[in-house]
């Protein structure tokens, strides 16, 4: 059998990793977090036979060390945030055990960094893949979908709101915290301004029991990869938003402070940022949606092209999961998944295609919807 070994498999995003990897019993699935007691829990949550807890802490890298090369996992997944400001020193443990890493990071320069791999994954014979995540793995995929037939790109829009009621553990509050009010830089004609973290507040209509939701500026992987990716693109609106308004809007006021320089930072806060979100807990739902859209050219015909996907009784926290769960499964041989030649270190783009993602999908309350305009250019 082969082992998969999961950083962080009883947290929000790890926990549904491990569930999704526990549907194919020829793999073992090794649940790692710092609390034994945790990740047994999990384990018996979850059910199977093919889970094994395991306390291991990813800020103790000998316990790692050891544990890779006495159980030689073929594949490690890292679904311990936050990953602003972490270096790589973790992923470059993984592949000098052999074994090939994923992460779910969603910060750019992380993501976009971990290229620098490349050379020392490709010697190992590994494949080393940050952002394995909505953003940019099932993002990209989309923009690669909506884009088959197109001749050209000249924009996207990018809008994320996850329901109230999904987990949110302190790490994913101290990333959005993080960024706000400080300036997202400008990385590609697309971007000739800096961005404000959390700036720029607009409103999105996603399909029902959605509705209208408040968006704003964020800083994510697609702001670097996406230019690199599509060249000619002119213009990139890349936003998230909470559901309930009371936040949204508070949240943005806190960043305007943060911008005019009144407060340094707004992770000191993440504590209370917390509490009061629990306190508002019963005024959110468990809805939450994504949307793309893009704006294209083919035989003088100007397309703009929308995709929503909305997630109902919490199944969202899934989507983020879906793409570590895919890359494991091919890298491990699994009946029914294609396997995966690449390797070398890279951000998780063209690696997972918006149908895999679906497949992968099956069975929750998660559903989509794409549909076109046209004009004559």
């Amino acid at each position: 059998m082969s082992g998969v070994l999961v950083l962080g498999g009883y947290g929000s995003f790890g926990g549904r990793v491990c569930e999704l990897l526990a549907r194919s019993p020829e793999l073992t699935v090794f649940v790692a977090g710092r609390r034994a007691a945790k990740a047994a829990q999990a384990v018996r949550r979850i059910g199977g036979s093919s889970l094994r807890p395991v306390a291991l802490d990813r800020d103790a890298p000998d316990s790692i060390a050891a544990f890779l090369k006495a159980e030689r996992p073929k594949v490690v997944i890292d679904a311990i945030g936050p990953y602003q400001g972490r270096d790589y020193r973790l992923p470059e443990l993984i592949l000098q055990h052999g074994a090939h890493s994923l992460d779910l990071a969603d910060d750019r320069a992380y993501v976009a960094g971990i290229a620098n791999l490349n050379s020392r994954a490709e010697a190992r014979g590994v494949l080393v893949v940050s952002g394995a995540s909505t953003v940019p793995a099932l993002s990209c995929a989309v923009v690669d979908r909506l884009l088959e037939d197109l001749d050209s790109l000249e924009s996207v829009d990018i809008g994320l709101s996850p329901g109230h009621r999904a987990p949110r553990g302190p790490a994913t509050i101290r990333s959005v915290l993080s960024y706000c009010g400080k300036p997202i830089p400008a990385v590609a004609r697309a971007h000739l301004a800096t961005r404000r973290g959390w700036g720029n507040l607009t409103r999105h209509r996603y399909p029902p029991p959605v509705g209208g939701r408040w968006l704003s500026n964020v800083d994510i992987p697609d702001a670097a990869l996406l230019p690199l990716r599509y060249p000619g693109v002119e213009t990139l609106q890349l936003r998230a938003g909470l559901e309930l308004s009371v936040l949204h809007l508070g949240l943005s006021l806190m960043s305007v402070l943060v911008a005019r320089g009144l407060i340094s930072s707004l992770v000191p806060a993440s504590g209370i940022a917390r509490f009061l979100s629990r306190l508002l807990d019963p005024f959110g739902s468990d809805a939450g949606a994504m949307h793309v859209t893009v704006d294209g050219n083919r035989g003088g015909v100007r397309y703009r092209r929308h995709w929503a996907i909305v997630a109902e009784e919490n199944h969202g926290p899934y989507i983020p999961a879906t793409a570590s769960s895919i890359l494991a499964k091919r890298l491990c041989g699994v009946a029914g998944y294609a396997p995966l030649a690449a390797r070398g270190a890279r951000a998780c783009v063209g690696l997972v295609s918006l149908e895999e993602f679906m497949l992968e999908l099956s069975g929750f309350r998660i559903r989509t919807v794409m549909y076109d305009e046209t004009r004559t250019v």
